[in-house]
């Protein structure tokens, strides 16, 4: 395989499997959000895979459960994220996503 064609093949690769994900948009600070925001829709409107908003749990809340860190999540995202599809916020919603994009692939196959 010359470099080109590999080179066209991981292309094609990150096209088909790349997600960003943001991770801690807890800790953008209030005058700082509204760029986020606009970059995301950006994102969103220009890469097939856009972009997801995920709030991991901190040092703090590291002992919650998976319901009470998704509580916890939501209220962020419903107060200080709204701008975004709701689609593209939280980890629930990023797992739904992969799991259909996996289950997608492997009808492919």
């Amino acid at each position: 395989m010359t470099n080109t064609a590999y080179e066209q093949f991981v292309c094609l690769l990150m096209d088909k499997l790349t997600k960003v994900v943001l991770t801690k948009p807890d800790l953008v600070g209030d005058g700082d959000r509204s760029r986020w925001i606009e970059d995301i829709k950006k994102e969103n409107a220009t890469y097939k895979h856009g972009c997801f908003l995920t709030k991991l749990s901190t040092t703090d809340e590291k002992d919650l459960d998976w319901v009470r860190a998704r509580e916890i999540e939501s209220l962020l995202f419903d107060t200080k994220w709204k701008a975004i599809s709701s689609k593209r916020l939280g980890v629930a919603n990023l797992g739904e996503h992969l799991s259909a994009e996996l289950s997608s692939m492997i009808l492919e196959k």
